[in-house]
């Protein structure tokens, strides 16, 4: 790492796409950022008035992955707002044991309702789309992973809410994150022009056109056009949604409204719902699935750099961590078992070695 150029304001490194240096070695996005203020806890009452009280059982629906922010989020929901909460978790095949403990946990500590929704559209197409990579790894290609799961997501927690006649649906977002992030700026031609749907897609079509194993599988590619489409078109999210969404459902993430603190959050959690990290996880951020654990790997294979770098590099901008203990932070958060990998390859029928000389042929490092 000590050998790598990196901003000398944040840690973001010389490969991250886009980034440039001006004459004292700080990054044009130190440069650009704006420091945000959140909304205001007296904003965030105002915005769930409407909702207390209103139907039979519950006041909102709270979406938890088992992860960091979103246990937080469901205690605070709980403890200090006071809404009576419907726990929702979507697994998706791939959710650690220990994030099924610690939302069994938190649950039955605060004393909420959970409801369990399970698919299998990121199990049909792992397989599929990891061996597609390997025959050649592109760093843009990679959120491609865990195609399906932000679909099924969100089509089961409105599901859920029209199930329950619940509204109100609050999210745990709310880490510091760029306006484009590196995924993003991946895929386009120019990684320094405005972030735009057309130019995503349009990216996404010219790495599919030079390695067409993507689309080899008719059942993949049915899910692969059911995630684009409901992230990039809100008529076809409208459409795919038609028989199961809520009249005038409210998202609320408040994070945006009452602040997002590391510590304070990693330090409620541990105290008042007993949350672990999978022993796997080198950081506590996307602990909650295993393709996330992948895909910071094969980020880190390919770029020298992962969602970690970029993170911390956030943090230290938005003033929550010292660049130094940042860098410090970087050399253990962004440890990730080479045996880990290896096993959980080998559990889906994908072959390590085979990934291990993929990566080496197109110039990355083997281990």
């Amino acid at each position: 790492m000590e050998n790598v150029k990196r901003c000398a304001r944040c840690i973001l490194p010389g490969s991250y796409p886009g980034i440039a240096f001006d004459e004292a070695g700080v990054c044009n996005f130190c440069a650009a950022h704006e420091r945000w203020t959140p909304r205001g806890l007296e904003k965030l009452e105002g915005a769930l008035a409407p909702y207390r009280g209103v139907h039979p059982r519950y006041d909102c629906i709270a979406a938890v992955s088992g992860g960091r922010d979103s246990s937080y989020m469901l205690w605070y929901a709980v403890r200090k707002l006071g809404l009576r909460t419907l726990a929702v978790s979507v697994d998706n095949g791939y959710v650690p044991e220990q994030t099924k403990v610690n939302i069994e946990r938190a649950v039955k500590t605060l004393g909420v309702d959970l409801v369990v929704k399970k698919h299998a559209h990121v199990r049909s197409c792992f397989p599929h789309t990891m061996r597609a990579w390997i025959r050649r790894p592109s760093p843009g290609m990679i959120g491609l992973l865990c195609g399906g799961c932000n679909y099924a997501l969100r089509y089961h927690l409105l599901e859920t809410a029209r199930e329950h006649d619940v509204p109100l649906m609050l999210f745990g977002v709310g880490e510091p994150e760029p306006p484009t992030t590196f995924a993003e700026r991946l895929l386009m031609s120019d990684p320094n022009r405005e972030m735009s749907k057309p130019r995503l897609a349009a990216g996404f079509a010219l790495k599919i056109a030079q390695n067409p194993a993507y689309v080899a599988n008719p059942r993949v590619v049915a899910t692969y056009g059911k995630e684009f489409a409901f992230r990039w078109s809100k008529g076809m999210r409208k459409f795919l949604t038609r028989r199961i969404a809520y009249p005038a459902m409210k998202i609320l993430e408040p994070f945006y409204y009452i602040g997002w603190n590391e510590e304070e959050i990693s330090s409620t959690i541990a105290r008042e719902l007993g949350w672990k990290k999978a022993s796997y996880a080198g950081a506590a951020w996307r602990s909650d699935c295993t393709i996330a654990t992948l895909k910071n790997y094969l980020y880190g294979r390919t770029l020298g750099f992962s969602k970690v770098d970029e993170l911390l590099s956030n943090m230290v901008r938005t003033g929550m961590l010292t660049r130094d203990a940042a860098l410090e932070r970087l050399g253990r958060d962004s440890v990730i078992s080479e045996d880990f990998i290896r096993e959980f390859l080998s559990g889906e029928g994908v072959s390590y070695e085979a990934l291990d000389r993929s990566l080496a042929r197109s110039g990355a490092p083997a281990t």
